[in-house]
């Protein structure tokens, strides 16, 4: 039996049992937040690896249909070609390789969809784990206004760069449908002129007149240069709200001193800014005669 109160005899082991007992005390502590840092980095990455294996199946259905679609369109060229000339020096050694390494291709394909298909489902389910484990690991983490204020006021910084970088990538779609909208109304101008006396032109003329329609079409519709004006917008005013709350101007400048207050309303003021944003995505998304009709 132990004396607890006996100076010898405090350990039961002697010196050694005294070194385990300061091992375990200089032990680092598991931290929660450790934990939820590193279940939120696996978590991000396993999407990136099921963007991934998505994007390998899309290109792999789009493999699947462009290889069948091939063999039909080179044996209608056959047939197409063959009745209006002796197509029999080309039918050798050339288009029996051509059409085996259609063959070969598309079959090499529709085994790798497949197969991406089958690994995508398990990038799924392991996905869907982490983001269990992660929503459990959160719900036993305690913390307070001030310390999400504080989290929130750093992931502002990723919102402006995804904000900046759509409305780079709708205003880069804008400029290029809006090129060949003027490319092609010159163009097919002038190949009209010239099909008055040249009959070839007038596909040509036929074929760029419906491209410049359809690319009119999709500016009209998807209102591009709305969507990136918006972002845009929307960014410069987070940018703004960040420079006075670190600044302490504007609206801040009477709450400088406070810094819990200027997080508040800086967090209060970039979700306002979102809502905004979400409600004029929404309006674009409607059709013209519902837009007009809420407008009246």
């Amino acid at each position: 039996m132990v004396c607890n109160w006996c100076p010898l005899s405090t350990t039961p082991n002697g010196p050694e049992q005294t070194s385990n007992l300061k091992e375990k005390e200089s032990a680092p502590v598991s931290n929660p937040m450790s934990h939820l840092f590193e279940i939120n980095k696996r978590v991000l990455e396993q999407e990136a690896d099921v963007r991934r294996a998505r994007l390998l199946l899309r290109l792999g259905y789009l493999g699947l249909i462009l290889g069948p679609a091939t063999l039909v369109a080179i044996y209608v060229l056959a047939i197409t070609v063959g009745r209006q000339r002796d197509i029999g020096p080309y039918t050798g050694l050339p288009g029996f390789l051509a059409v085996g390494i259609t063959a070969l291709s598309a079959w090499s394909i529709y085994w790798h969809v497949f197969k991406a298909d089958t690994s995508l489902r398990q990038l799924d389910l392991e996905l869907q784990a982490l983001q269990e484990e992660r929503r459990l690991k959160a719900g036993t983490v305690r913390l307070d206004q001030r310390a999400r204020r504080s989290a929130y006021r750093v992931e502002v910084g990723s919102d402006l760069l995804a904000f900046r970088k759509n409305s780079r990538y709708y205003r880069r779609v804008h400029n290029a449908l809006q090129s060949v909208v003027i490319i092609g109304s010159i163009a097919s101008s002038a190949l009209s002129g010239l099909s008055i006396e040249l009959q070839q032109f007038r596909w040509a003329t036929v074929l760029l007149t419906f491209v410049v329609g359809i690319a009119a079409g999709f500016i009209g519709y998807f209102k591009f240069r709305e969507r990136s004006f918006y972002l845009q917008q929307t960014a410069d005013a987070i940018e703004h709200e960040a420079s006075s709350a670190d600044l302490g101007i504007y609206r801040y400048a009477d709450i400088s001193n406070d810094d819990d207050r200027v997080l508040q309303r800086f967090v209060e003021e970039v979700e306002r800014l979102k809502v905004e944003q979400r409600k004029r995505e929404q309006n674009l998304d409607q059709p013209h005669e519902r837009t007009d009709d809420q407008a009246g």
